[in-house]
């Protein structure tokens, strides 16, 4: 039906993976870094830095996908304001 690729998944993705990432919080910058692996040779890494300014959250983010079939490179930046 139309609904099989809805439950499916829009992207098929891999069975397992494996990801680890970790954020070193500083007075008002964020380093960020990650890494995963689906066990079949695919590994991405990525990093990132985040900037609090008051209400003010701005973000940089990237990661590589060096092997497998979804090689590629991803880029990404945020802004959002809190109160």
């Amino acid at each position: 039906g139309a609904l099989r690729p809805l439950r499916a998944g829009l992207v098929p993705g891999d069975r397992q993976r494996l990801s680890a990432g970790a954020e070193l919080p500083l007075k008002f910058v964020a380093l960020r870094a990650g890494l995963s692996s689906n066990f079949s040779g695919g590994f991405s890494y990525g990093g990132g830095l985040g900037f609090k300014m008051g209400p003010v959250r701005f973000d940089l983010g990237g990661s590589a996908t060096p092997g497998g079939d979804r090689q590629g490179l991803q880029l990404a930046v945020g802004l959002s304001i809190l109160n």
